[in-house]
Formats: structure tokens, C-alpha cells, sequence
């Protein structure tokens, strides 16, 4: 049996493919975008590092209640109303994150585009379930994960680039101007997936005995607390590696303008250059491609150090010798020199 999915034509599944991606994206753009601009936000705010962390647990909160409130609703009411409505509310608290006066407010407002994101998401895996089953739903499944995993890595690289240009609360201009044009998409697009005849009327009532059964699941339960102590380090690590870097970069920058206020030891002009290289700001955006950089350095060494090894032995056999020179660094850090003299 054809699932609903099966009989649309290929160019308007493909565009309900691409909105279903953007939809499960917002909630890790939502997450991930601003940590390369809590250092700014502290200083800008006037606030301690621990209480602007405390924006990021606020969304977090809004995620995991969104997604206990939107599913059933949807499920009662159908798919496209509600998932407009989250939709709207990001939108709506990503432009008071835009205008937040103080921490108090920006924190409120997370938790708003936690709930609207945690719709998003949500409801966009149960259009999955309405239009597509079986082995088509399952490959749907595991492309949707696959933007849910890819969104966290790139998100805090286009939160840095949009930092170099403007302040933090450009950030949520461009989280805001993303959802609007998700929300239209979803809206000119998304067709309503769940018919009248399908929809669930068991109340308040019913949700809270669906869940009294999940809760009293013990496999469930352990599965949920696995997932979510890893996960709790992970969100230990992104609340706090802006700081360190930024604190440690800054550190570094201090220690080259001294050097620099001293010519006798370093150039004015080098060490103003050295300076200028590393900025706090730009960090989170850079470390995905300085650790690829690194590793490819490290393999091109290596490479280069086995041809050179090999090009001096084809020279040995026609009069040369080799005489090769200790390498004064790690064999992972640099390759061994080989000198080529000719033999006497």
C-alpha cells in the first residue's frame, strides 16, 4: 500500500524534503549561533559569565516543554496550524532578542524561542509519520537527523562571521530573518498532513495518561537518562569553551603587545601583524577549519617526507650519499629533513 507521500508528484516532495530540513535545523541554529557572542553579551549587559550561561538553559528549557505542548496539540488539531504558530512565536522572540535591555528579558525571551523551535522540530518529524512509511520513512528519518547533526557544527562558524560584522544582536536579526523565511516556505508549501478522521480528542486527560505510561517504562526511562547525561556534557562544554578560548586568545594578544612595546627584541611592525591575526571574536567560527588544517598538515608532511626519502634513494644509485639531519621536533609536528650532498 502507497503511503500519501508516494503519490505527490517528485518536485513538490523534494520541495516538502527541503522545508522538513529547515525545520529541523532552527532549533540547533537556535542553540549554537549565539555561543560565539556570550563573551560580548556579558560585557555588554553588564553581567557575570555563569548568568548569561543561563540564556542557554533557558532554551534549552523551552525545547523539552515545546515538545511535551506541540505534539499533542497537533495531534488534536492538526499539523499546520500549530507548526505556523511556534514558527510565529521564534520570530516574534528572536525580534525582542534583538531589543533585550537587560539579561532578564534576553533570558525570557530564550525560553519563547526554545517553545517555537522545539514546535518546529517536533512537528516536522510527525509530518514525516503522516506522509511516508516504512523504508521511504526511515530514509527520510535518517536525512533529517543528518541536518540535525550537521546545523550545531555550522551554526557557531556563521554566528562568529555574522560577529565580526556587527554585535551580538545581529546575531538574532539574522536568526529572525531565518525563520521568517522558514515560516513562509512552511506556509506556502506544507500542506495540512493530518485529516479530521485521523486526529486525536482524548484531552488533557489522555496526554497525561500517555505519558504516565512512557514514565513508567524503566527502558525508556534509562534510554532518556543516557541521553540526556550526555548531552549535559556536551551543553558543559559549548556554555563554557567561549570564554576559555576567548580569555586564552586575549592573553596571548596581551603577551605580544608587550613584546611589541620592546624593539630591541621584536619589530614594531611583526609583532603588530602577529597582534592582528588572532581576534577573540572570530575564534568559534575558525576552529572547525584550523583543526581540518591541522590534520591535513600533519598527512602532507608525512607524504612529503616518504617521497623525499624516496627520491634520495634513486639519487644514491647514481653518486650521491645521504646524510640525514636529527629532527629537532616531533615526527607528527614536522618531518625529517634529508640533506643531499654529492659523494666525494
Amino acid at each position: 500500500m502507497q503511503s500519501p507521500g508516494d503519490l505527490l508528484p517528485s518536485g513538490r516532495r523534494l520541495r516538502i524534503v527541503l522545508v522538513l530540513g529547515f525545520l529541523s535545523a532552527l532549533g540547533p541554529l537556535t542553540i549554537d549561533m549565539y555561543l560565539p557572542s556570550l563573551p560580548t553579551i556579558a560585557a555588554d549587559l553588564h553581567t557575570t559569565d555563569a548568568a548569561v550561561q543561563l540564556t542557554l538553559t533557558g532554551t534549552l528549557l523551552g525545547l523539552a516543554l515545546g515538545q511535551l505542548l506541540a505534539g499533542p496539540l497537533s495531534d488534536a488539531i492538526g499539523r499546520r496550524l500549530p507548526l505556523l504558530a511556534g514558527v510565529g512565536v521564534h520570530i516574534l522572540a528572536s525580534v525582542l532578542c534583538v531589543v533585550a535591555p537587560n539579561l532578564a528579558v534576553l533570558g525570557t525571551v530564550r525560553v519563547l524561542q526554545g517553545l517555537g523551535a522545539a514546535a518546529a522540530a517536533v512537528i516536522g518529524m510527525a509530518i514525516v509519520r503522516d506522509l511516508f512509511s516504512g523504508l521511504a520513512a526511515a530514509k527520510l528519518f535518517s536525512r533529517l537527523m543528518l541536518v540535525s547533526g550537521v546545523a550545531p557544527i555550522l551554526a557557531p562558524t556563521i554566528g562568529g562571521t555574522v560577529l565580526n560584522w556587527t554585535s551580538w544582536r545581529g546575531v538574532f536579526v539574522v536568526l529572525t530573518l531565518a525563520s521568517a523565511a522558514i515560516m513562509t516556505a512552511t506556509a506556502l508549501i506544507l500542506p495540512e498532513t493530518l485529516p479530521a478522521e485521523r486526529r486525536r480528542n482524548g484531552g488533557l486527560g489522555g496526554t497525561l495518561r500517555d505519558y504516565g505510561r512512557l514514565f513508567t517504562d524503566r527502558a525508556y526511562v534509562g534510554l532518556i537518562l543516557v541521553a540526556g547525561l550526555a548531552f549535559s556534557a556536551l551543553f558543559a562544554y559549548v556554555s563554557g569553551s567561549s570564554f576559555v578560548k576567548v580569555r586564552s586568545i586575549s592573553t596571548f594578544n596581551a603577551g605580544v603587545r608587550t613584546i611589541s612595546s620592546n624593539p630591541t627584541r621584536c619589530g614594531a611592525s611583526n609583532a603588530r601583524d602577529s597582534s592582528a591575526l588572532v581576534r577573540p571574536r572570530s575564534v568559534m567560527s575558525r576552529r572547525m577549519f584550523m583543526s581540518i588544517a591541522a590534520r591535513t598538515r600533519t598527512v602532507s608532511a608525512s607524504e612529503d617526507s616518504r617521497l623525499g626519502w624516496k627520491w634520495s634513494r634513486h639519487q644514491s644509485t647514481n653518486g650521491s650519499a645521504l646524510l640525514p639531519r636529527p629532527a629537532r621536533s616531533p615526527r607528527w609536528a614536522k618531518p625529517r629533513v634529508l640533506h643531499i650532498l654529492p659523494s666525494r
